[in-house]
């Protein structure tokens, strides 16, 4: 059986294990979204709140995520609430516990080991009965569905989950869709509120009935518009691309994301093979790389194919950088032709930075970049029409001017980062006081 043949038959047993677990998980949610936590809440709220902080635990299934994404949530809760965050251990613990927040480590896995899972549910549970949590709010499609049947079970008074884009898509067959949409209806039934990053995710599950309307809100995404600010590197960029080696004349192209086949790495790597017909120096900056708990790991595909197209002076590999915004300044164009996003953060910061972006024509990707205005907009797998949209807008600096302008006027005007948290903030607060834990609205301190 050849590798492809492998890796299918891989994904089918995959999608039995799933249907497995969401036919496990609706058999025990009779029980679970039973279980009374009113006298938990009765207790909590006869403490005077004048006398206890809040205890919040934000939870996902890699330090990865809580890192880069996660962070700057805490930071703007922490100045009315205690928070703490968990997750599987990796190497942004102590850059998480170096900003004065206590991690929690849970054997979270990203795979579809239902062993592992439940292992994970009664893990969780422990952690939430010892430090005793008024709130949990859960992060990333298995974790968060995880992290709320165990919320539920040790009777924890308020579970929020953060969608960072469903799982299931349009473009995935209707038997796994199903499936998908299954689970997230299951994580419903345990959810007292919804945040989505993308106002078509907050349509789609109001539509499929995954949690009533008035349990939901969309609360957009955002990035830090002070650090992500192209003033800040007036007449440095000269010195920036000489530091990475690029030469004045050389057209840049910057990608942002994981070294996973969903970014649509493989067909950017065709795309730039023609582009390169028109524009020789182009050269394609990738920033990022693959994690370890990544099943999809597709960082040696990529690599591979890239040598094979004999592209290799035309890509530069970065690996995770902390410097992305002065790549950002560097670069002329932002690309990212992925199969699926929630509200790509990557493509906020691009904006946010001036840079025109190209990108497919997915959820959130879609609410972000206007066709014709701040970008373009492709199909997903469109490797001609990819090509065509990177090579238009290397070669006419004025629309890539206007388009980066546009991009930054909008990015400024929508996706800021304290707009959306105090957002988050505003919303738990409000139902903390519905349910008797909290006397009075904190300072949004924002």
């Amino acid at each position: 059986m050849n590798s492809r043949a492998c890796s299918k038959a891989s994904r089918n047993v995959q999608w039995r294990w799933v249907g497995l677990l969401g036919g496990q998980l609706l058999e025990a949610s009779s029980i679970v979204a039973s279980i009374d936590t009113q006298e938990k809440i009765k207790f909590k709220a006869s403490i005077d709140p004048a006398a206890r902080k809040i205890k919040i635990l934000q939870i996902c299934a890699v330090d990865f995520t809580i890192y880069h994404f996660i962070l700057p949530l805490g930071r703007g809760l922490r100045d009315a609430f205690e928070v703490h965050f968990a997750s599987s251990p990796g190497p942004y613990v102590q850059k998480i516990e170096a900003e004065g927040f206590r991690f929690h480590a849970v054997p979270i896995s990203r795979s579809y080991n239902l062993i592992a899972h439940f292992k994970a549910i009664l893990a969780i549970k422990k952690l939430l009965d010892r430090e005793d949590f008024d709130v949990v709010h859960a992060h990333t499609p298995i974790a968060s569905l995880l992290a709320r049947f165990a919320a539920k079970l040790a009777g924890v008074p308020l579970i929020l989950y953060t969608a960072h884009g469903f799982y299931f898509h349009d473009r995935m067959r209707s038997s796994v869709r199903r499936v998908f949409i299954g689970l997230e209806k299951l994580g419903g039934i345990v959810t007292d509120y919804i945040f989505t990053v993308s106002g078509e995710d907050r349509r789609s599950a109001i539509a499929l009935k995954i949690i009533p309307k008035d349990r939901i809100t969309h609360v957009g995404n955002g990035v830090d518009l002070e650090r992500f600010n192209p003033d800040r590197f007036v007449g440095m960029r000269d010195d920036i691309r000489k530091k990475l080696g690029v030469s004045e004349d050389q057209a840049v192209v910057c990608i942002v994301g994981r070294l996973v086949r969903e970014k649509g790495y493989v067909e950017l790597i065709q795309a730039i093979e023609q582009v390169v017909k028109e524009a020789p120096e182009v050269l394609t900056l990738v920033v990022g790389g693959a994690l370890e708990s990544d099943y999809d790991d597709a960082s040696s595909e990529i690599m591979n194919l890239v040598e094979q197209k004999g592209l290799g002076d035309h890509f530069r590999f970065l690996s995770f950088r902390a410097d992305v915004e002065e790549l950002l300044f560097a670069s002329d164009l932002f690309v990212l032709p992925s199969h699926r996003e929630g509200m790509p953060v990557s493509v906020l910061e691009a904006m946010a930075m001036g840079l025109p972006v190209v990108a497919t024509n997915i959820r959130g990707s879609r609410e972000a970049v206007r066709h014709g205005e701040s970008g373009l907009l492709v199909e997903v797998g469109d490797v001609d029409g990819l090509a065509r949209a990177i090579a238009s807008l290397l070669m006419d600096g004025q629309k890539r001017a206007s388009m980066g302008e546009r991009a930054k006027s909008l990015a400024r005007e929508y996706y800021s980062e304290n707009v959306v948290i105090r957002k988050q903030k505003e919303i738990i607060s409000r139902l903390l006081e519905q349910k008797g834990l909290l006397g009075q609205n904190p300072s949004s301190g924002i």
